[in-house]
């Protein structure tokens, strides 16, 4: 199998498939199953779910868009399943969707969510440049990732 990794939309003919994919047992506190996932976003237009996938197989699923509670950018979910975790899947795929963001106009930061307790994830976060903040009201800690594009950093 293919160690190769892409993003793909989430279509009718794969969502069953990225909706079987769970997560390790002790990591199910810490995100929503993809069923719930799929089924949400279809109510917010604006949120995009991107399908992980090494070779032709899901591995994964991110939804990202703009909050229009707040008109921010999020990361509402991002998921490895638990099989496929400890290979560098999860920091490649994320790397895709920040370049994804920042071929994005009017994207200029990316917000998150994770539990405190999920120390795995504020390692991958933190390591990929999202700056850790306040716990939400909801009990998440907020992290940030500013987004700098060439021609901007060009003109520092």
């Amino acid at each position: 199998m293919s160690d190769e990794i892409h993003l793909v939309e989430l279509t009718k003919d794969n969502w069953e498939r990225v909706a079987a994919l769970t997560v390790n047992p002790d990591q199910e506190g810490f995100v929503a199953p993809n069923l719930k996932t799929i089924a949400e976003t279809r109510f917010y237009p604006d949120v995009k779910c991107r399908v992980i996938m090494q070779g032709s197989d899901p591995i994964g699923l991110a939804a990202y868009g703009i909050d229009t509670d707040d008109d921010n950018w999020w990361l509402f979910r991002f998921m490895i399943a638990g099989s496929e975790q400890g290979k560098g899947y999860g920091r490649r795929a994320l790397q895709m969707l920040i370049d994804e963001w920042q071929a994005t106009p009017g994207c200029r930061f990316v917000l998150l969510g994770y539990k405190p307790e999920n120390a795995a994830a504020e390692h991958l976060y933190a390591s990929m440049g999202f700056v850790p903040g306040e716990i939400a009201s909801w009990g998440e800690r907020i992290a940030r990732l500013d987004l700098v594009r060439e021609t901007e950093a060009g003109d520092r």
